[in-house]
């Protein structure tokens, strides 16, 4: 069976001024441009089933702006809205696309509606174009490992209490990069889980590392006749590595890896963010973009030329896995909080503001439904998530997949802070304090996972 493929992108480099997503430290909106930003949609089509995949260099935003691109792009396709999966890089140098009551005041006055509007058509138009101009390619699927360029954030002490280290001396990285791969290989295909942390380790403070995951899945797109035409790359880890200017719009390292496979490869490349919640760069701020980003480009061309020819036909599935939420404080004691502070504005009371919008948007509730999305030939399959995920989830999702090459693309649903392991919770730190969701949200997700790409395989 034959497939038939096209790709479209286009600049969606935001205006100066606009407030910046990623960090609750900045003051003020975005005063530079270090590299563009990009939107990318690749469709994919086997004659029957037709699906489209959209990455874009943005931080995160809610879902209700991503189902008003599929409607709309459905609209002018007769596409399936559930089979436009629709996510986000998580670069933290791009602009906030949705009102967010967490901001301080001045942040909230420099967005623009606009830019969101024009945002919705933009990437409709895309899938749009791509659908259009779909012509008889060869899909390929392969992986490689980028071991060395990211580490958890998350060790344990000896006690077993969280204690985050989003960065680390050079040094420690590499220690905490290595210590991790060594976990990730204990996670065996077919298995059932794997080793967390590793023993304490007298190297980077005697804290008990976490497991990382360095695999690189590339679907690789050519013609009949073998000329390259586009790349798909997933990898779990987040897009911080910074450089010299904090209000400086980036793509980050997934702008670096893209100038790579379109330099050795001659194609445009889509990058979908694995389940990097805990995953960081071993290299921060500096060259830091460049090293990281074609490191990975490096270790997608070795994948893009592992690659092995899919057959078709092409499987799309959609199930809802119904995630529990935590318990939120009362909404009057957190505007109190608030109210007590001579400035409720400041940067610094970012944390009680994102508990006063979690509580009026979830505080009623005990679980929210997600959309699970696949989308499968062969032996590559392609499944998404919403929010942060840690990788753990992305790692038992991957371990009993059906296919032999799986590809977890998060921010690909609502935008609900970081999805933690049951463990996590009870470890605390940072990511299971910033999140909506409760205990068994983890478990849900994988399940929902799992029932989706089974479903895309017998499509």
């Amino acid at each position: 069976m034959s497939f038939y493929a096209a790709v479209a992108q286009a600049d969606i480099t935001p205006p100066l001024g606009l407030t910046m997503a990623g960090y609750a430290s900045r003051t003020h909106g975005a005063e530079d441009v270090a590299d563009p930003l990009y939107a990318q949609a690749l469709a994919l089509s086997d004659g029957s089933r037709t699906a489209a995949i959209v990455s874009l260099d943005l931080c995160s935003f809610g879902l209700e702006a991503k189902d008003a691109m599929r409607d709309r792009a459905a609209e002018r396709t007769g596409l399936d809205p559930r089979a436009i999966v629709i996510s986000t890089t998580h670069t933290h140098f791009g602009p906030m696309v949705d009102p967010s009551a967490w901001l301080s005041g001045e942040l909230r006055e420099t967005m623009l509606p606009e830019y969101r509007e024009n945002l919705i058509a933009v990437v409709a138009g895309l899938i749009e174009d791509a659908w259009r101009r779909l012509e008889s390619v060869r899909l390929l699927v392969g992986s490689a490992k980028a071991v060395g360029i990211s580490f958890n954030r998350r060790p344990l002490t000896p006690e077993g209490g969280c204690a985050n280290r989003l960065r680390l001396s050079e040094d420690q990285a590499s220690v905490a990069s290595a210590e991790g791969y060594g976990l990730y290989r204990k996670w065996r295909k077919g298995g059932w889980s794997g080793p967390s942390h590793a023993p304490s380790d007298p190297r980077v403070e005697g804290l008990c590392l976490g497991v990382t995951d360095p695999e690189v899945v590339v679907l690789r797109v050519e013609t009949q006749s073998g000329v390259p035409l586009a790349a798909a790359v997933n990898f779990a880890c987040h897009p911080v590595c910074g450089g010299s200017n904090l209000y400086a719009v980036s793509a980050d390292y997934p702008g670096e890896m893209r100038w790579v496979l379109a330099r050795e490869l001659g194609v445009p490349s889509l990058f979908l963010l694995g389940a990097a919640g805990d995953q960081v760069p071993a290299w921060r701020e500096g060259d830091a973009r460049r090293r990281v980003g074609q490191s990975l480009g490096g270790a997608a061309v070795s994948a893009w030329h592992r690659a092995r020819e899919v057959e078709g036909p092409l499987g799309v599935a959609s199930v809802t896995a119904e995630l529990p939420l935590r318990s939120f404080e009362p909404v009057d004691r957190v505007q109190a909080r608030l109210e007590a502070l001579t400035d409720p504005s400041v940067p610094e009371a970012w944390r009680d503001r994102y508990e006063l919008e979690m509580a009026k948007l979830f505080g009623c509730r005990a679980s929210l439904p997600n959309e699970v999305q696949a989308i499968a030939a062969d032996e590559w399959g392609l499944v998404t998530g919403p929010c942060e995920i840690l990788v753990e989830i992305g790692l038992h999702i991957k371990q009993k997949s059906p296919f032999a090459h799986t590809m977890f693309a998060s921010l690909a649903g609502e935008n609900l802070g970081y999805m933690p392991t049951d463990d996590a919770l009870r470890e605390g730190g940072y990511e299971a304090t910033t999140t909506a969701l409760g205990s068994g949200a983890g478990a849900a997700l994988i399940a929902g996972a799992l029932e989706a790409l089974r479903a895309a395989r017998s499509t």
